[in-house]
């Protein structure tokens, strides 16, 4: 009934499963070809085995490259870091590297730009204070003499020195 198909037979109690395959010959007779299973099954195991090796070894591999990777491409953002610390605390004459990836290297030199900008309104910004400054000094100097005579005259009239209207005048 199984004739021309592969099926397998258990041997339990110790005896080794078979792949079984028959075959009615042209003159009636029944060839009958079976291989035990033990040799298939240790090389299975052994390509499991080799197959679990190179996946183990692949992901320490891939894991070393990763690192070096992100290292390379993490060292110019820690300076940039560092150099943003510096700029936080008043280091504006601070600038960052431009080397290292290409995109890091283009972050850094668009930073530099705001920098410079920066720089450039804060000295703007001083020399806006400082002639403000000069202003309100000199302002304040020249109104002092008008004043000061004002208050002269203010006390004679308060003080009874300038009683006649020609006096007051």
């Amino acid at each position: 009934a199984r004739a021309g198909k592969v099926f397998e037979v258990g041997g339990g109690g110790g005896i080794a499963d078979y792949r079984v395959l028959t075959s009615v010959l042209d003159d009636g007779r029944l060839l009958i070809v079976a291989t035990a299973l033990d040799d298939l099954e240790n090389g299975l195991k052994t390509v499991g085995s080799v197959l679990l090796s190179v996946a183990v070894t692949g992901a320490v591999v891939m894991a070393v490259v990763v690192s070096f990777v992100t290292g390379y491409v993490t060292r110019p953002l820690e300076g940039m870091i560092g150099t943003a610390q510096g700029i936080g605390s008043g280091q504006l004459d601070t600038r960052i590297p431009t080397r290292g990836v290409d995109d890091v290297a283009r972050l850094a030199g668009a930073l530099n730009a705001m920098l410079d900008r920066l720089e450039t309104a804060f000295a703007d910004k001083e020399a806006s204070e400082s002639k403000l400054r000069q202003f309100v000094a000199d302002a304040s100097h020249e109104l002092r003499t008008p004043l000061s005579a004002m208050l002269g005259y203010a006390q004679l009239v308060q003080t009874g020195m300038a009683s006649s209207p020609d006096q007051v005048d």
